[in-house]
Order: C-alpha cells, then sequence, then structure tokens
C-alpha cells in the first residue's frame, strides 16, 4: 500500500490527531508566562474543596443521566427504567473518549438493545444537545449582557431563559419537526420512529436542566473561589461553558481532548479576569470531569437498585 493510500484510507486519525496535537501544542506555549500563577492557584484549593467539587460533578452528571432519560421516555413512549438507561448514558460518557464521539452512541445503542432503536438513541442525544445548549446560551448571553449593561439584565435574561426551556418542554413542536423530518428523509430513521405526537415533558425537564447548572456554578466555585472574586468565578464558568460549546465542533476529536482547554485559554484573553493561571484551571477542571464520569458509572448502577422508574 502506498504512503498516499494509507493517508487516505486513514485521513480521519490523522486529523483528530492533528487537531489534538495543534490544541496542545498551543497549551505548551500558553504555559510561557510562568508557573507561578499556577502553583498559587493549586496552593489555593484544599483537599476538602477538591472533595466537594467531585461530588457536584457526579450530582450534575446523575442529573443530565436522568434528564437523558426523560427524553427517552418521550421519544419512544415506553416506561423506560432508570436502572437500565442512567448506567448505559454514563458508560457511553466514558466511551467517548475513544476516538470519535460516534462510538459513545454505538454503545450506548448495544447496551440498550431491546429497550430502544439506535435511531431513537441518536434522536434522544441530539435533542438533550439541543435543549441543553440552548439553556447554556441563554445563560451565558445573560451574564455577558449583566457584565455589559447591570444586574437587573442577568435576572431578565435568566428569566427568559427558563421560560423559554418551559416552553419548549410543554410544547415539542420542533422535536416533532424533526422526527417527521428525518422520517420523510432517512430510510434509517423511517420505520424506526414513531411520528405520533410527543408528550410533554412537566416540570422536571426544566427543573433538572436548571439542577445541571447549579451544580456546575458549584463546582467553579469550591474550587476557584479562593482565587477569583465570586462574580469572576462565575465569568470563568461562563467561559468554560462556552468553549465547551464551540468544542462540539470538534466530532472527531474524542470528548473534545485539549481542544475544549486550548479554546477556554485562548479566548480568556477577553474576559476581565486574571487569566495568567487558566490553564492550571483548565487541567483541575478536566481531571475532576473524567474522574467523576468514571465514578458515576458504579453510583449510577448502585442507585438504580433503589429507584423503581423515578
Amino acid at each position: 500500500m502506498s504512503f498516499f493510500a494509507l493517508v487516505k484510507r486513514n485521513r480521519r486519525k490523522i486529523f483528530s490527531v492533528a487537531i489534538v496535537g495543534l490544541a496542545i501544542v498551543y497549551l505548551l506555549y500558553a504555559t510561557g508566562a510562568g508557573l507561578a500563577p499556577t502553583v498559587a492557584l493549586l496552593q489555593n484549593i484544599s483537599v476538602i474543596s477538591l472533595c466537594a467539587a467531585f461530588g457536584c460533578t457526579v450530582m450534575m452528571l446523575l442529573l443530565k443521566a436522568y434528564y437523558h432519560l426523560l427524553l427517552l421516555r418521550q421519544v419512544t413512549q415506553l416506561p423506560q427504567r432508570f436502572n437500565t438507561v442512567v448506567p448505559a448514558y454514563l458508560q457511553a460518557q466514558v466511551v467517548r473518549y475513544l476516538p470519535g464521539k460516534i462510538w459513545g452512541l454505538v454503545y450506548q445503542s448495544q447496551q440498550l438493545k431491546g429497550h430502544a432503536s439506535a435511531p431513537a438513541i441518536v434522536l434522544v442525544n441530539l435533542f438533550q444537545m439541543l435543549n441543553t445548549n440552548l439553556m447554556a446560551c441563554g445563560i451565558i448571553v445573560s451574564v455577558i449582557a449583566g457584565q455589559l449593561y447591570g444586574p437587573f439584565w442577568v435576572l431578565l435574561g435568566l428569566a427568559l431563559t427558563l421560560i423559554m426551556a418551559e416552553l419548549l418542554h410543554r410544547f415539542p413542536k420542533y422535536e416533532m419537526m424533526i422526527v417527521q423530518l428525518l422520517a420523510k428523509c432517512s430510510k434509517y430513521f423511517q420505520h424506526s420512529l414513531s411520528t405520533q405526537q410527543l408528550q410533554a415533558i412537566d416540570y422536571r425537564g426544566t427543573a433538572v436542566l436548571l439542577a445541571e447548572w447549579v451544580f456546575f456554578l458549584l463546582v467553579f466555585y469550591l474550587l476557584f473561589h479562593h482565587s477569583y472574586a465570586p462574580a469572576d468565578v462565575i465569568l470563568v464558568a461562563v467561559w468554560y461553558a462556552a468553549a465547551s460549546l464551540i468544542a462540539i465542533l470538534a466530532i472527531v476529536v474524542p470528548a473534545g481532548l485539549a481542544v475544549r482547554e486550548a479554546i477556554f485559554i485562548a479566548g480568556s484573553t477577553m474576559l476581565p479576569v486574571d487569566n495568567s493561571a487558566f490553564l492550571a484551571v483548565a487541567a483541575i477542571l478536566r481531571l475532576v470531569f473524567f474522574s467523576a464520569e468514571v465514578f458515576a458509572i458504579p453510583f449510577g448502577i448502585w442507585l438504580g437498585k433503589f429507584v423503581e422508574n423515578d
């Protein structure tokens, strides 16, 4: 096999490695300012704060899994069980770290075989991504508006975001449009999705999305409240969320590995916050989030023994 044929055959893997490599090179370059701010930030994080942040991250992941369960019940119109869906979802989040995020969906489809079709799982993950990111966009814009124009605009933006989220759950019109479009245009979805009207999700949908953000912000506060003022902690958390949204575009990169961190650090110059230790911030967050994702799997399985339906 010629060199060019080998490259063509493995172009996706090569592209993925190149993206991660460039991100890592940039992260190494970003450390040029010196290690003193990084050391100071690390010294400010106590073991108790680290453990508490870890616990909040696990709770956030369990809420994500529960929201996934609510959406799967909505799409399949079946009484999906907590002890089946939640562990499968949590395991799929770790499988994403394999090259290519698509493997998370493949693994989850295999785990839920007999409970939900693969197209239904793809659709639920799509709806979860859209709903979660719409909520995130609303919160990010609200915080930016508050930073520029005052606290009133934060409250107004958050209120409008919650109202929008509740309306999306109560009246799943756009979801039905996506279902009908996929059933019409793709044979893969045509015979696997019900085109009946999707049922509304009650207040739990919006409450879960809001609770996810509460625990997300708590993680940042617990880890960095000794290094940054409370208002700055919120800005850092919101920018990290924004970087995660942008990193979604790097679908071939395993779980946005290094890409999210590179975007987080590269754009941090726009923040009115000292970013000299942001490499340490990004590294700590990646460590906490990944370790929590691994721990959440056995914890979710254990929790499923005590939860019947909800």
